[in-house]
């Protein structure tokens, strides 16, 4: 994945431009999964995850097909290709909360990958709390509008993102009994 870092036009014919890019992720060192990444880095890379999903859910912004490039060798998360991103109503409608649940499961997939994987990264237990304590943290720092009620609903219904109980409460404290 390349970054354009200018352009300029094509002296000859002003119909075309030149391009310069630089790498954003090299290609041998990105990988898919947090799982796959190298375990000194793996709480930065799931730290990295959700203030992302924080941020898009923040935006009121949700996407599925999340494809991200996580730099193996530091952690480095790039999420890439949002076309499917979406800019949901206010209040969300039935189908902005199914993508925005879909949205949330697949940022948990990341971090919670198969138990065939597990055995190699960090522990499941360590990541979800990581996960949830940064969720916690990035929750009370939103600036501007607090998210939806049903959004709130959506991430308690993920083990990984309560795994905390601070977490768990806060989330509790934001949904209408």
């Amino acid at each position: 994945v390349e970054k354009c870092i200018g352009k300029v036009q094509y002296p000859p014919d002003d119909r075309r431009v030149m391009i310069a890019l630089e790498p954003v992720v090299d290609n041998a060192s990105a990988v898919s999964n947090i799982a796959n990444v190298d375990r000194e880095y793996q709480a930065y890379a799931v730290q990295s995850t959700m203030r992302t999903m924080v941020d898009m859910l923040a935006a009121n912004v949700a996407t599925t097909d999340v494809q991200p490039l996580i730099n193996k060798t530091n952690g480095d998360v790039l999420f890439i290709d949002l076309t499917e991103a979406q800019v949901m109503s206010k209040p969300p409608s039935f189908l902005d909360l199914a993508l925005a649940s879909s949205f949330c499961n697949e940022m948990a997939a990341l971090i919670a990958p198969s138990e065939d994987v597990v055995s190699s990264s960090s522990s499941l237990a360590t990541l979800s709390k990581i996960a949830s304590t940064t969720l916690l943290d990035e929750l009370k720092k939103l600036r501007g509008p607090d998210l939806p009620e049903e959004i709130y609903g959506i991430l308690q219904s993920q083990d990984i993102f309560i795994s905390n109980p601070d977490t768990a409460a806060y989330i509790e404290s934001k949904i209408s009994p």
